[in-house]
């Protein structure tokens, strides 16, 4: 009796269809963003076509900077990723 595997085994582009069906893009536009200064927290909106690189702290009115290697503040400083570098690294 000879037996045909491949109706057992998945092909390649099955494979491939099943992961892309299983990822979600979901990117989020909301983040919360730490003062590096006072460690207090604020939430801020990030837009998707413009990365801040600076902010103000609601509490110590600190203007905060991102560092140069950086993409911008919400990378830095933020719970989530800038929009742009969500859909990145998705």
């Amino acid at each position: 009796m000879h037996v045909k595997f491949s109706k057992f085994i998945p092909s390649f582009n099955e494979l491939i269809h099943q992961f892309m069906n299983d990822l979600v893009l979901e990117v989020l536009y909301t983040n919360t963003l730490t003062c590096p200064e006072c460690g207090a927290k604020q939430n801020s909106e990030m837009l998707a076509l413009e990365s801040s690189r600076i902010y103000e702290c609601n509490t110590c009115n600190e203007i905060i900077q991102s560092n140069e290697g950086e993409c911008c503040i919400h990378c830095q400083y933020g719970e989530v990723k800038c929009p742009s570098q969500q859909v990145k690294w998705n």
